[in-house]
């Protein structure tokens, strides 16, 4: 790749998938839209990314050498984050640079985790729809871990209800 790839104005989306060799990417235009190095298992570095103010996808799944991403706080935009593949301690240091707003215009997120976090609780969990926003899915998933001598003497539960008041 060159050294800049700031000068390519008209580009929307920039995809490298399962690039194997790749390591960094230079610069990035400002007006990119989607950025996808999903994949790209010898990639260790990316540009800051502070000026790219509409972009709204961003994915970096399986890019688990990557340390830090620059100016990731700065992105206003950002409706899609994919961040799967990464150690733990990566996923609590991103989720610590993004703002609350951020949150709120987030549509998927996807951060690594190796624990429970402190604000689920075991019980009934219930949703409340926002108001002035239409609930157009939900995503209900449960992921246990055990160790391979406990697998053969142990009954996985079974999701017990699952009730829908919409």
């Amino acid at each position: 790749l060159p050294s800049s790839l700031e000068g390519l104005w008209n580009l929307k989306v920039f995809t490298l998938y399962d690039c194997q060799e790749l390591k960094r990417v230079p610069p990035l235009p400002w007006k990119l839209e989607k950025v996808n190095k999903e994949n790209c298992f010898s990639f260790e570095s990316i540009s800051d990314l502070s000026k790219l103010q509409i972009l709204d996808d961003f994915n970096l799944t399986n890019c688990e050498k990557v340390d830090n991403v620059p100016g990731l706080e700065h992105m206003k935009a950002l409706k899609r984050l994919y961040m799967s593949g990464f150690n733990s301690r990566f996923s609590v240091a991103v989720k610590k640079r993004l703002s609350k707003a951020s949150f709120k215009i987030m549509v998927n997120l996807s951060l690594p985790g190796n624990r429970i976090p402190d604000w689920f609780s075991q019980g009934p969990l219930t949703f409340s729809p926002q108001p002035n926003r239409e609930l157009r899915g939900l995503i209900l998933a449960v992921v246990v871990a055990l160790n391979q001598d406990c697998i053969d003497d142990y009954q996985l539960p079974d999701v017990m209800e699952v009730q829908d008041n919409l």
